[in-house]
């Protein structure tokens, strides 16, 4: 079966982080959509969502 990602991120920081994965590891099935989620509608239905629900507060994703 065909797996289609969306990885749907509105840190600016992150996403240049993603799209750089993307290419470098070859994450063909991946798409990086630069926007918040509670604003941004799926194409079609999904058979899973992943959700960190951490927020910006007091948190750096990029931080080693």
């Amino acid at each position: 079966a065909d797996v289609k990602v969306w990885a749907v991120e509105k840190n600016p920081n992150a996403v240049v982080t993603l799209r750089h994965r993307c290419v470098v590891e070859d994450w063909k099935n991946v798409e990086v959509i630069e926007k918040d989620m509670r604003f941004w509608d799926a194409p079609r239905k999904a058979d899973l969502i992943v959700s960190e629900l951490l927020g910006s507060f007091a948190d750096n994703e990029l931080s080693p």
